[in-house]
Formats: structure tokens, sequence, C-alpha cells
């Protein structure tokens, strides 16, 4: 019987014993050295000299720009115009001018030639994304506006292990933020670690650090709970006798549960900053962190293999990402621009293939930014409508590859170019 492919699977967590064990011990008041080694080793594996775990990235991106702004720094941070909610949301909420820069219509990602083009006197910083694990010339960047004392950071949420020219991303620039979400590549259920070039930035993030709260030990457990029930849940013939069904009826009504339930609000945030930016990491997540550090190269291997054996397929005559000229990607989804994307996801769920839209969205859909920005970023507009996502992570069955390649090797009218 062939069962559904689901969209998802998150990383299997490592280390969960080892994580109760520190939920139940005495908590620590400050940084614990368990999640100091957890930011030294991820440092020593992008190759920066420092990294400091914190609650999420949108809390990282929250410290450094609150840093900025001791520097007396003012002005524009520009951004490109598809991107996650939060980042362009957090940007305002620090009290800077979002300055959006149109993406490239082959990598859907904002590279150094179309930063360069938007840099004025008042840009203050340039955030950098390195979209869907697809990474940008930073490098180049960085070496065009040496000097110009423009603050430059790599959104690599989405991009552990990714390369430019060989070097790992993560100490390109200045400073760099990196997700641990269940959905990420490297799952500590959530959380995330900023890295960085600059000892004065990390001074300000231990201090922030130091004095802000562990999660609490129930919302640890309900997390682990959750991304345990996701990771069986999504197991072959379980996802079709138990989430399946639902996702089928409520597409019917034009509704996705499993994306409505985790996507990011559009709405802006309070000048105080994300939720959770009194809280850190704690030493219960950079157990599982450092244990998913592990395996990481690993399934970033099985990740670039599967894209390696997809991507010439669907090239051919479908819209895919393209990577940039002397980069390397570990990519997080296989991401394809098709013409009418409700038609695309029907279409793909005949053949028993889940997908989703992208999280990503354009600033017209931005609560803040949707007045002045229409018509302004056509690129963006159009990938934040059409882009769909299918299953695309290291556990999938070679049966599940299979079916997904022959797919693509004849892919349905709405995914063609």
């Amino acid at each position: 019987m062939k069962t559904t492919i689901p969209r998802k699977r998150p990383a299997p967590l490592a280390g969960v014993g080892g994580a109760i064990k520190a939920l139940t011990s005495r908590g620590s008041a400050g940084l614990s050295d368990m999640e100091r080694q957890f930011g030294e080793q991820f440092a020593a594996m992008v190759g920066a000299p420092y990294g400091m775990p914190v609650a999420g990235a949108r809390v990282g991106l929250w410290h450094m720009l609150s840093w900025l702004k001791e520097q007396g720094r003012e002005g524009t941070v520009l951004l490109p115009a598809l991107t996650a909610s939060i980042v362009p949301n957090v940007v305002q909420a620090a009290g800077f001018k979002v300055g959006f820069v149109d993406v490239h219509p082959e990598t859907f990602c904002c590279g150094h030639e179309e930063f360069l083009g938007a840099v004025d006197d008042q840009t203050v910083a340039i955030i950098a994304t390195h979209l869907e694990g697809f990474p940008v010339r930073v490098d180049r960047l960085a070496e065009e506006l040496k000097g110009r004392n423009i603050f430059i950071i790599e959104d690599a949420a989405h991009a552990p292990g990714a390369e430019v020219e060989g070097q790992t991303v993560g100490a390109l620039a200045d400073a760099a933020i990196f997700s641990l979400g269940k959905g990420k590549q490297i799952n500590a259920i959530d959380g995330g670690v900023v890295t960085t070039t600059r000892p004065e930035l990390y001074e300000h993030l231990l201090a922030q650090t130091e004095v802000a709260a562990a999660p609490g030990r129930l919302a640890v457990l309900k997390k682990m709970s959750m991304v345990l029930s996701m990771q069986l849940l999504t197991r072959p013939f379980l996802f079709d006798t138990t989430l399946w069904p639902g996702v089928r009826l409520f597409a019917t009504f034009g509704s996705d549960p499993l994306y409505d339930r985790f996507v990011d609000s559009t709405d802006p945030l309070a000048h105080a900053g994300p939720p959770n930016v009194g809280r850190r990491l704690g030493p219960a997540q950079a157990i599982l962190g450092q244990q998913a550090l592990s395996g990481f190269q690993a399934r970033a291997q099985t990740r670039r293999e599967l894209w390696e054996e997809w991507y010439p397929l669907a090239k051919e005559c479908c819209h895919v990402q393209h990577p940039t000229e002397g980069t390397r990607p570990v990519p997080l989804e296989f991401a394809i621009r098709c013409s009418d994307r409700i038609s695309a996801q029907k279409r793909l769920r005949s053949l028993g293939i889940d997908s989703q839209p992208t999280w990503m969205v354009s600033p017209q859909q931005l609560a803040a930014f949707r007045n002045d920005s229409i018509g302004m970023y056509p690129e963006a507009e159009s990938l934040a409508q059409t882009l769909v996502y299918l299953p695309f992570y290291p556990d999938l069955r070679a049966s599940e590859r299979d079916r997904i390649k022959t797919m693509l090797t004849d892919p349905p009218d709405e995914l063609r170019k």
C-alpha cells in the first residue's frame, strides 16, 4: 500500500534523557556551563570566534540591534523583500527604519549586487539572508563595504553548514543568527545561536543572557512532547490515519492547520521586542543542541545528496531555487515556483505528496508596511504567492524519494515553467 509523504518530519531528538535530568536539577541563575559549551561548539563549527545561545534567532537579532542603538547608530536596516515576517517586525520595533530590497528571480535571495545598489548614507546595517539554506555572497558584500561602518548580519536561520567559497556561513561578516527550531536543520525544539566576530557584541550578548531566565520546565517538556509526537505521527501509515485526513478535509475549505498553527504573525511587534526577549536557551535545550550537532554533518550531507539528485531533473521544466555562483548550499527546503499554488498542492495531494506554502512573506503582506509597498517589490510579491515546498528531509525513505523524483521527471502542469 502506497502511503502519503508528509511535508515535514522534525529531526530526531537526541539527548532527551539528559535534557530531562537537567530540568529536574536545580536551575542556574545565570548562563550555565552547558550553554557556554554549546555556544563554543557551535562557533567552532562555523569558524567564528564567539557563539552565544539565545532563546531564539529573533531574540538574538533584537539584542544585536539594541547594541547598535547603544552605540548611537540610527538609520536604515536593509533586508530582503522576501523574508520571515518576524525579521522586519523586529527591526521596526527596535527603532530602525526598514529598507526592503527586491530579490533575484533565480536564487530567490537578495545578493550582494542587489544590496549594494540600495546602500546609501542612511544605511546602518544589512541583514543578508541565506534563504532556505542557499547562501549569498556576504564575503563580497563585506569587501565592497569595508570602511563604510555598515554592520552586516547573516540571517543563517536556515543555513548551518552552507558554504561560500569553502567558508562556512556564520563568520563571513560581523554577526550571524541561527535557528534551532523543530523544523530547522539543528533541532533543539526551539531557540537559536548568535555567532560573531566582534568581541564587544559578544560581551553585550553575554550580559543580556546572564540576566535572562531559563525557560520553565513545563514549557520545555511540552515542546519536547510536541516534537516527539510530530516525529511519531509523520511515520508511514500513522500519518495516513491521523493527520492526513484532517489536512485533506481542511484543504477543501481553503485552510491548512499544519501551516496556520505555526506561521508567525504579520502584525507589528511592541517596542519591548519579541515575547521571549527576557528568556535564554536554558541548559536542557543546550544538551539537545549539543547532541544535534554531533549528528548534523551526516544529515547535512544527506540533504546535499538529495538536492543534487532532484535539482538536475527539476530545473529543466520547473522554476526551482538556483544556488549563487561560488556557494554550496545545505538546502532546508525544495522550493518550486508554481503557476497556481492551490491547484498545485491539490494535484500533489492526489499523488500522495503533502506540501505547503512558503513561510516567507513580502512587505505587501505585513501590516506595518502594506500601504507603502504594493508593487514595489515584484519578484518578492510573486514568490510569496507562488512558492510551494516539497517534502525534503533526511528521513525520507528510498521509496518516498523515488516517488518525488518520478514526479519531478514529469511534473504536473501547475509546477511547470
